[in-house]
């Protein structure tokens, strides 16, 4: 717990004794009795200078006081970005769009499939007992045109217990089979669409995890921000608490030298002013360390009690004198460079592929197929080879197939849905360039205001210090009252506060311009690209090519 001390204090009039509230000679004298060695005699000699400290202002001299734990701006970006849990497990669904892109081209995948059958027949007219064992092997691919072929080998040996000249025998077979749709499924576009959006997921989800990490470094700046006003609007309200201690010093002391009677207004609107004034200190301390707190979370640092750890302070200070570009030069910026608007390219482009591959959809299936096959059949299946391999046992065919689904309703409605959902994915697209101009207008024009706040304020503190200095000097001379010192006291804390608000909200409004035109990672002040690279995967080219108004080319 912090102790009550005493310090000296200057007031504007002068050197001025300190008392607290309340307290008078012999309670004074008390105190200084009940203090022993040193500790007696600070007392008595800060005594004699006449000050004495608030119990807010000091510590204790027993206990060693916290070293400041100093944390600039760009450190707290790297350290959120590194150890973020949110970013942490918004960086994964990279991973999981990349699968989605393996799973999109597992139709291409080469099969290989194998059947073996063992049959056993018994005929008792006949009379005979057989057993047939099959094998077969087939290697089948999907083009990424449509095309699909299949390569078959087959073999078969028949054990019969008759008196026949073909038992033992085997039968070999290899099958060539390709077929080419000339209708639906046919091309590259139509077959290789689900691929292409899953690529454009996966570019996607990689765009909107940089668009993330721009919000949260947006966050830890405001953050820091904040982190920055509550210790400067601590600073203001503890100078404004002087100021009311030092005119509670002063009355009291008139009351002691009896300018004023005992119980005087002027004493006791003094006392309720300090009492107010300390309350507000509370209510700082207090929004400094949720600060800070909001600070440590976002840097995935274990959040404790303020007392258990050193007091964070900003090691950067509030800007003020910054070039801002034009307003159309952020625009362009941010068309080029705002990772959202290549989403939504992205999006666009998904729904053109949609569309083809829904178009192509409500085509009659339409197939050319053929085969050629070669067969061998004798007693040894080395001898069953030789027959195949000679080619005098083959067999091939050709042919067309067509299927016409009755009404069609299923792909006519895919393709309506992918009509509107074409049409809906360039409304929203120009929408958000509209909503991006608009957004980068007011970012412009939240730096203008608070370039003008800040020299207005600036102004308006400059007058109110004048005004305390003069109401002071009236004061001192009988014409002025405590009411009044109490009021420009007020006034100049308003406008301390005002411009300290007016500062800070320029830098957030900065901030806000570099979020909005995409440079929020890497601008005139730091970048941090090199470690945004090492959690993001780069984008590989497309291996196709848009040409407006052409459609796909392979």
């Amino acid at each position: 717990m912090n102790k009550m001390i005493y310090r000296l204090s200057l007031g504007s009039m002068g050197i001025l004794p300190m008392v607290l509230h309340g307290r008078d000679t012999r309670a004074t004298n008390f105190v200084r009795a009940g203090l022993a060695g040193l500790a007696g005699a600070a007392v008595f000699c800060l005594a004699l200078q006449g000050g004495i400290l608030s119990a807010e202002e000091a510590t204790d001299s027993s206990q060693p006081e916290k070293k400041e734990a100093r944390l600039a701006l760009e450190e707290c970006l790297r350290r959120a970005l590194e150890e973020n849990l949110s970013l942490a497990a918004q960086a994964l669904n990279i991973g999981i769009a990349e699968q989605g892109v393996v799973g999109a081209q597992a139709p291409f995948d080469s099969q290989f499939a194998l059947d073996l059958l063992y049959e056993r027949a018994k005929s008792q007219e006949e009379g005979t007992d057989s057993d047939r064992r099959r094998g077969e092997l087939t290697w089948s691919k999907r083009a990424r045109t449509g095309q699909t072929f299949r390569i078959s080998h087959s073999m078969s040996r028949l054990d019969r217990d008759a008196d026949t000249p073909i038992s033992p025998f085997y039968d070999l077979d290899w099958t060539f089979t390709a077929t080419q749709p000339l209708a639906k499924g046919a091309g590259r576009t139509a077959n290789m669409a689900p691929v292409w959006t899953a690529e454009n997921q996966r570019k996607k989800t990689v765009l909107m995890t940089t668009e993330f990490i721009m919000d949260l470094i947006n966050t830890i700046e405001g953050t820091y921000l904040d982190l920055s006003y509550a210790i400067r609007y601590l600073e203001v309200r503890r100078s404004a608490l002087k100021l009311a201690q030092e005119l509670l010093a002063r009355n009291e002391e008139l009351v002691r030298v009896q300018k004023l009677p005992g119980r005087s207004i002027e004493v006791l609107q003094a006392k309720a002013a300090v009492a107010a004034r300390e309350e507000e200190i509370i209510v700082s301390r207090n929004a400094i360390a949720k600060t800070e707190d909001a600070i440590h979370r976002l840097m995935n640092l274990p959040v404790r009690f303020e007392g258990d750890r050193p007091p964070l302070v900003p090691a950067d200070e509030p800007m003020i004198d910054l070039e801002v570009p034009k307003v159309e030069e952020s625009l362009s910026f941010a068309l080029a460079h705002r990772p959202e608007v290549q989403a939504l390219k992205l999006d666009l482009d998904s729904a053109r592929l949609e569309l083809a591959a829904a178009r192509n959809n409500r085509l009659p299936e339409v197939g050319l197929r053929a085969d050629l096959g070669l067969a061998g059949s004798e007693t040894g299946y080395g001898s069953s080879l030789d027959e195949l391999a000679e080619g005098r046992n083959y067999v091939w065919q050709a042919g067309i197939s067509v299927s016409i689904p009755w009404g069609n309703r299923a792909a006519r409605s895919r393709y309506a849905r992918a009509k509107l959902s074409y049409r809906k994915a360039k409304i929203l697209f120009q929408n958000f360039l509209e909503e991006l101009r608009l957004n980068v207008i007011n970012a412009h024009r939240d730096i203008d205001r608070d370039l003008k706040r800040i020299a207005t304020t600036k102004a308006s503190l400059e007058q109110t210090q004048l005004q305390l200095q003069t109401e002071k000097e009236r004061f001192a001379q009988q014409m002025s009252n405590s009411f009044r010192i109490l009021q420009f006291q007020d006034d100049l804390i308003e406008a301390q506060i005002r411009h300290l608000a007016a500062t800070i909200d320029f830098n957030r409004s900065y901030f806000n311009l570099l979020r909005v035109e995409g440079q929020a990672i890497r601008n005139e002040r730091f970048d941090l690209t090199d470690i945004v690279e090492k959690m993001l995967p780069r984008l590989y080219p497309s291996r196709r090519r848009w040409s407006p108004g052409k459609g796909f080319a392979g």
